[in-house]
């Protein structure tokens, strides 16, 4: 049934309605890996870092099918955990410790060999634009027009991910 929750709470929160997920959520109650990345995941949607984070790192121990998805969640949260935008911003997006980490976990996803390269360089390319500074969102522009220009995948991530650098 998890597998249901975390689609019902990535659709509640495409639609602003994420309190429809949450009811279903407090009715769920499970100490499940898949359980705590659920939870995770609305906590990352409502804009709680803190929490999203303590439930996704419970999410890793002890399963393997949700330790990739919960990393990509982390990275995500710890690469930029306030949304902030670097056209806005003259500073990093987040704090020295956190790019370690995130780029640590670019590391483990990479020797993992479960993740293909376009994926990977994705994750290289917003790891730069997190650092933001002029030669890193450079370098992230250069890897989102490579990818582009591949034509091997073109997700939105790496559309906007290039708009983003411009």
């Amino acid at each position: 049934y998890t597998r249901l929750l975390v689609r019902l709470i990535e659709m509640c929160a495409r639609v602003g309605k994420l309190h429809i997920a949450y009811h279903y959520l407090m009715q769920a109650k499970s100490n499940d890996p898949s359980f705590n990345f659920a939870v995770g995941l609305y906590y990352h949607y409502a804009g709680n870092p803190t929490k999203a984070l303590s439930n996704f790192k419970k999410s890793c121990v002890g399963s393997n099918k949700w330790l990739i998805p919960a990393k990509f969640e982390i990275f995500a949260i710890l690469s930029n955990p306030d949304r902030k935008y670097i056209w806005v911003e003259k500073q990093p997006l987040s704090s020295a410790e956190n790019l370690n980490e995130c780029q640590r976990i670019l590391d483990s996803l990479q020797s993992s060999g479960h993740i293909d390269d376009f994926t990977i360089s994705l994750l290289k390319a917003d790891l730069l634009c997190s650092q933001n500074t002029n030669e890193s969102v450079s370098e992230a522009d250069q890897i989102y027009e490579d990818l582009l220009k591949s034509k091997e995948k073109i997700p939105i991530a790496c559309m906007t991910g290039h708009a983003r650098c411009l």
